[in-house]
């Protein structure tokens, strides 16, 4: 992560591991004062800009590539990755305006502190949106996005079961003859 622009907030970096179409660490934002919750269910908190560095070799392996990947917010009410800005207070309202060419490029304090502003600068290698939501974050791209790996147990489980459907006609089998 290059910037956070908040005042007492934590951060927390997750990792790749936990989803495939991912091009980031996936990193949970929170801490700041929770003003109540957005349209999409989020926690509305003070505005400020997040960037996320990008991995380079991960987003090589995305669908469309640097040029097709923003900022996205985990929606815990959904469980879907969207981009970041549709979980603030203006359900990214502020952003309709923009192009693409617009939100191409790094994040300038100038021109973009403007709530829903958005934007890939591809050339440093980071995604970055003007958001008002405590929320988890990663890079993807919106129409490709993350999904969850399942943990090391979801699988023992899932194996554990193909077996014991395997072993249960055998059992049948068994009680039918005696």
């Amino acid at each position: 992560m290059r910037r956070l622009m908040a005042g007492h907030v934590s951060v927390t970096f997750n990792g790749t591991g936990n989803f495939t179409n991912i091009a980031s660490n996936a990193v949970t934002v929170s801490g700041m004062a929770n003003l109540g919750t957005t349209p999409a269910g989020a926690k509305q908190t003070d505005q400020f800009v997040l960037e996320v560095s990008i991995n380079a070799s991960a987003a090589s392996q995305i669908t469309g590539g640097a040029g097709a990947l923003a900022l996205l917010w985990y929606n815990p009410v959904t469980g879907q990755w969207i981009n970041a800005v549709l979980g603030n207070s203006d359900s990214g309202a502020g952003a309709s305006g923009e192009t693409l060419a617009q939100m191409s490029g790094a994040y300038n304090a100038s021109t973009d502190f403007n709530l829903s502003y958005y934007g890939v600068d591809v050339a440093d290698g980071y995604a970055w949106a003007v958001l008002d939501h405590n929320s988890e974050f990663g890079v993807g791209n919106p129409n490709d996005p993350p999904l969850a790996v399942p943990e090391p147990s979801t699988w023992m489980m899932l194996i554990s079961g193909l077996c014991l459907l395997a072993f249960i006609p055998r059992l049948r089998r068994k009680a039918a003859r005696s």
